[in-house]
């Protein structure tokens, strides 16, 4: 099923050429993955040949395609898997070469139910793991709708010889997905004028997680927030996780979050940082790179895992005139700075 059909071999070129190496190095990533259930296979859609790899779990799964660069030689161009089952749903990647000259991503609901859906989709480099193409969000998918994002990259930037995207004549574009679900996450929050917690609960992070994790929308001190978490951490290097503060509201405001992963083992100490910053407008943010570790996430006898869940807290305290906070260390960076305004979601098929 691995290998292509003799009709697909003349438009596909490298594509089966490609694969041995690069599967091998996506199995050597992490234990867990030997317990997802896997699929693999290829196909032809509008005259564009791709081979997938599916691993599934439950409520999680990981749709690794590589796709033929004729895809990204004239626009209006589309793709679109077969089905793919994750928590029982069938799904579906769609990706588009838009008349902008942009790839597209989208993940496409084959189901007559809406559902809470995190997902990310990275577009990998085969150079660099750090100049992947990166994008992703939570939201509640429609019945056949879609979700997504319409600009990935440029189709220019992915065929570029030097660029890392493409091995021969085939670039390789990964969606991660997780089904929110109340046995796989939980939140709180309690608050005040001036202060407050947001607790959030997430379980089996490890290999079974997209690359970014957006909480629910909390309001504290007046204004509005929500958290990201990076669980191979926002470098892509995956050596430690990587949290962020993010304003969700254009006024400005004086902030200190402080940071906490919660230790299970008695007589064991939290682990916190604490930050200070001023949130400017809507999309700022503000946080750790290197957070935790990443080795807490996969052992539970570290204390910070405990039947598979994770406690992040965020300790946030306000002063709305920034009289009370002075700025005693240099503001760390965040991903992208002040954060790009989120592309529209796609609430139904193309």
């Amino acid at each position: 099923m691995w290998e292509q059909k003799a009709d697909d071999r003349a438009l596909s070129g490298g594509i089966s050429r490609l694969g041995s190496k690069f599967w091998k190095k996506q199995q050597a990533k992490s234990s867990v993955l030997s317990e997802l259930e896997r699929t693999e296979g290829s196909g032809t859609s509008n005259g564009v040949s791709y081979v997938y790899r599916f691993s599934s779990k439950a409520w999680f799964g990981s749709y690794e395609c590589r796709v033929h660069r004729v895809l990204l030689d004239s626009a209006s161009k589309e793709l679109q898997t077969t089905d793919f089952e994750v928590g029982g749903y069938p799904w579906q990647l769609k990706l588009i070469h838009e008349d902008d000259g942009h790839l597209a991503a989208y993940l496409h609901s084959r189901n007559d139910t809406a559902m809470m859906v995190r997902y990310s989709f990275t577009i990998v480099n085969h150079n660099k793991e750090k100049e992947n193409k990166c994008w992703g969000d939570v939201a509640e998918c429609p019945p056949a709708g879609s979700l997504g994002c319409p600009q990935m990259a440029s189709a220019a930037t992915i065929k570029h010889p030097h660029s890392g995207f493409l091995a021969g004549d085939v670039f390789v574009i990964r969606l991660d997905m997780r089904l929110k679900l109340p046995e796989n996450e939980s939140h709180s929050f309690c608050a005040d004028d001036n202060s407050g917690v947001y607790v959030w609960k997430l379980k089996d992070l490890h290999g079974m997680s997209p690359w970014q994790l957006v909480s629910e929308e909390f309001v504290i001190g007046k204004h509005k927030w929500e958290l990201k978490f990076y669980p191979n951490g926002v470098k892509k290097d995956r050596k430690c996780t990587s949290i962020y503060l993010h304003s969700r509201d254009n006024a400005s405001v004086w902030a200190k979050p402080r940071f906490t992963v919660f230790n299970h083992r008695p007589g064991e100490p939290d682990y916190s940082k604490e930050l200070i910053s001023n949130f400017t407008e809507a999309g700022f943010g503000c946080g750790c790179p290197e957070f935790l570790d990443r080795r807490a996430l996969v052992d539970e006898g570290l204390g910070f895992v405990q039947d598979g869940w994770l406690t992040l807290t965020v300790r946030i305290s306000i002063d709305d005139q920034g009289s009370q906070i002075a700025i005693k260390a240099k503001k760390p960076p965040t991903p992208t700075g002040k954060e790009k305004p989120k592309p529209k979601r796609r609430s139904s098929d193309k």
